[in-house]
């Protein structure tokens, strides 16, 4: 087997269920439909680092456009709490806030000789030949030229990074890893910037609407904690050298299941609503 390469979404989605990293990742298998959220979430990304590398001006125009072309190129799938409407709304209100909401913060993007750090891909070798990559939204320096690994987040409610949250350890240590071509010495500490993804307040409802939380920095990970995640990595990719993909349903009350894309082809062999790698060529080329 040729996969050798990993993000940090892949190494979680393994953890989650070896067979659905199976079918996304080894055999291509994609939904036919888009997420709203993964929609609304790259859009409101793109925006935000935008507005932080100096190419976008007013990052609620960005927003909506990068909204707009997100939902007409795509089959999308919404819940029953946001339709569209409603979610171009929010993220409108979301990156209006934000340019003052980053300047409450006290950091600065850090640069280098590429220009600034934003969602910049990196790559580093964690075995022979097993490497993994990553793509931090935010490297930035506080006042006192600590280095902080800031990721962006659109949640309902306020993620707390005081959980060992896999995707900041590892951004860590690849930029831990290129701290030398980066001229820093290390990484300070980690964080969430929440951008809370609230349907708009109306007369109705007693929702808050829209928020930026402030970004709860902690501090990095230890040395011991990022070379346990190396292991990690090291130890999954031996089993996907194998070919050791099972099933993890765990327990009624925590399945992954029901929100898995491939439950149906799992459970039943059904396609329902997924596209074999060949579809995806064919639909690639009209």
């Amino acid at each position: 087997m040729s996969i050798r390469s990993y993000r940090p979404s892949g190494v979680l989605k393994y953890e989650d269920c070896p067979r659905a990293f199976y079918y996304q990742y080894v055999e291509k298998i994609r939904s036919s439909s888009t997420s709203s959220n993964l929609i609304f979430g790259t859009a409101v990304h793109a925006a935000v680092t935008g507005y932080l590398d100096g190419s976008v001006t007013t990052p609620e125009d960005k927003f909506r456009d990068e909204w707009r072309a997100g939902i007409d190129s795509a089959e999308v799938e919404y819940t029953s709490r946001m339709g569209p409407e409603d979610l171009e709304a929010t993220g409108v209100a979301l990156t209006s806030m934000f340019p003052e909401a980053w300047e409450a913060e006290n950091l600065m993007v850090l640069r280098d000789t590429q220009g600034p750090v934003i969602e910049r891909r990196f790559s580093v070798e964690i075995d022979t030949g097993v490497y993994l990559n990553g793509q931090p939204d935010i490297v930035a320096m506080d006042d006192e030229a600590r280095i902080h690994v800031i990721d962006i987040k659109t949640p309902a409610s306020v993620l707390s990074t005081e959980w060992h949250s896999d995707q900041v350890t590892a951004y860590q240590y690849i930029v831990e890893a290129h701290k030398e071509s980066l001229g820093i010495e290390e990484v300070s500490g980690v964080g969430f910037h929440n951008l809370l993804k609230r349907k708009m307040p109306n007369g109705k409802s007693k929702s808050k609407g829209p928020e930026i939380h402030p970004i709860e920095k902690i501090p990095a990970r230890t040395l011991e904690q990022l070379d346990d995640y190396a292991q990690k990595i090291r130890w999954m990719d031996e089993d996907v050298v194998k070919g050791r993909f099972p099933r993890r349903g765990r327990m009624a009350h925590n399945t992954p299941c029901g929100m898995c894309d491939f439950a149906g082809l799992c459970l039943n062999g059904s396609w329902e609503g997924l596209q074999q790698p060949q579809q995806q060529q064919v639909a690639s080329l009209v």
